[in-house]
């Protein structure tokens, strides 16, 4: 979906308010892709994993190959890598960002005059993550409070939010598990494509900000596979969006009833906060009181005036061994995550620093000068930011900062990064919640726990002997740590991995190839 001009506020049928500077109110919003814990289920960082890991058991669906018993078989779909989480996540806000600056007349009742004014709110991109858990992957939106799989149930939010007090955190999750959740025939493919939408209330909360958002991924695949792209998807979830934003906001559906009497009860028209429809209309009073909520209760929510607001946001890991740096020099600085309009330009800005983050200013044989490096991020939008090799070397500490600006704003993120990792701590009960990828074809691997890393895993193989691993990075990330490490002498077959001890021990599977 492409980004609105900037300043360019509510274009099309919209009323452009008199206020000095058109200011609106701004939600900072961070993107959560629930995947299984082998890496599956869901949008992720590279792509849309194509329909191979699609099948929920027990459920017949329209993507399969053929097959003895079913010779015609059903389309099956390669992985897209254009459709990332990156690229859905700002697809869906500049969808829902267009929609609010093109707010449409109420088509119902017929003859209507009901104003349309612009309602002076925008949203900014704060950051996408990406969560493996099975235990938080499934939802199912008839049982809504059923823990955790529940559309209204509240549990991923409590372990994977990121500023939870002031933030909205959305979370996509993948797939409907639940075989009577619709009122179709079964074993059809219509029971599991619908696109649903849960908010954490009507009005603000403290600490409880957070929408849930489900079958994006399942309705986008099915979506390629009948059509061969996808051009609906991200339209569709933006209206959902929006419409959970409106519950956040304290707006009720027109039927509920919602103390407005500027939004027919029935039948479906076009309004926004309707539960169906082309939901692109919101009514004067409706603005009225997201307007209040947003002055009165959202204190987070920051008003800008003509320019889109932009934000820098960056992935970089806390610390790469020694182990890792003898076979591999740089590690990704990825900003794919940050949110910026035509225009923007940026750059990383890197310094090697000390360990009280003063700037070393004699080197010897280091990539970076004592003044540090800037590398251009973007020279024109015409996409994602690049991604940038950042060169190492062993023994040192460099701080990262990454800078965004278009014609008013200025925004930076700095991370930093060790090229030596502390040793591991004693083992706890931070329970490990996946281990990705796997199968393996390069002899690493990664597991994510919900804690700090509790210490070193035993790996054996198919006899039982333990097998040498070598760390290879750390890095701090919502809803706890991921740790990559590598076989030292990778050899095809099945491996078993032990985390924790006592009460919290787990063991899990890993197949190299």
């Amino acid at each position: 979906v492409a980004a609105p001009t900037p300043g360019k506020e509510a274009p099309g049928t919209g009323t452009v308010p008199t206020t000095p500077c058109n200011a609106q109110y701004v939600l900072r919003v961070n993107v959560h892709y629930i995947l299984r814990s082998n890496g599956g289920g869901n949008f992720d960082e590279e792509g849309d994993r194509g329909s191979q890991d699609m099948e929920i058991p027990g459920q017949q669906t329209w993507y399969q190959a053929p097959t003895p018993a079913d010779p015609r078989g059903r389309p099956v779909v390669l992985a897209d890598t254009n459709s990332n989480g990156y690229a859905f996540a700002k697809g869906m806000l500049w969808g829902a960002i267009g929609r609010l600056q093109n707010n449409r007349r109420m088509t119902l009742p017929v003859g209507n005059t009901t104003p349309n004014p612009f309602p002076q709110l925008s949203y900014v991109l704060n950051g996408v993550y990406f969560h493996r858990n099975d235990a938080l992957y499934n939802y199912d939106h008839v049982n809504y409070y059923a823990r955790p799989e529940g559309i209204l149930a509240r549990d991923q939010f409590d372990a994977l939010g990121v500023n939870k007090g002031s933030e909205l955190n959305v979370f996509i999750m993948a797939q409907n598990t639940n075989d009577n959740s619709l009122n179709y025939p079964p074993a059809t493919y219509a029971n599991y494509l619908y696109l649903t939408g849960g908010a954490s209330g009507y009005g603000h909360s403290a600490n409880n900000i957070w929408m849930k958002m489900g079958n994006l991924w399942r309705i986008h695949l099915y979506q390629r596979a009948i059509h061969g792209v996808d051009m609906t998807t991200t339209t569709s979830a933006a209206a959902t969006f929006n419409h959970e934003v409106g519950h956040l906001l304290n707006l009720y559906h027109p039927s509920d009833p919602d103390n407005c009497a500027d939004t027919p009860p029935s039948p479906l028209g076009n309004n926004v906060m309707e539960s169906g429809g082309a939901q692109e209309a919101l009514t004067p009073c409706q603005i009225g009181i997201m307007r209040n909520e947003l002055t009165t209760r959202y204190p987070a929510a920051y008003r800008t005036c003509g320019c889109m607001p932009i934000n820098a946001f960056f992935t970089l890991p806390a610390c790469v061994s020694v182990q890792y740096l003898a076979y591999r020099n740089w590690v990704w600085l990825d900003a794919r995550g940050s949110w910026a309009d035509n225009g923007t330009t940026g750059n990383y800005s890197v310094q090697e620093v000390d360990q009280q983050n003063q700037a070393v200013l004699y080197q010897t044989g280091g990539p970076y000068p004592q003044t540090g490096i800037s590398v251009p991020v973007y020279t024109t939008i015409t996409g994602d930011p690049k991604r940038y090799k950042l060169v190492l070397r062993p023994n040192s500490r460099y701080r990262v900062i990454l800078t965004l600006q278009n014609g008013c704003n200025t925004h930076s993120s700095t991370k930093y990064i060790n090229t030596f990792c502390p040793p591991e701590p004693a083992r706890g009960a931070a329970p490990v919640v996946a281990l990705y990828p796997n199968p393996s074809t390069t002899g690493e691997f990664t597991l994510q726990s919900t804690g700090a890393p509790d210490g070193a895993p035993v790996v054996r193989n198919a006899q039982g002997a333990v097998v040498v691993i070598e760390r290879l990075m750390s890095e701090h990330q919502a809803g706890g740590w991921t740790v990559t490490y590598r076989l030292a002498a990778p050899k095809a077959g099945l491996y078993f991995v032990e985390t924790g001890t006592g009460a919290t021990r787990t063991v899990k599977h890993l197949a190299i190839q």
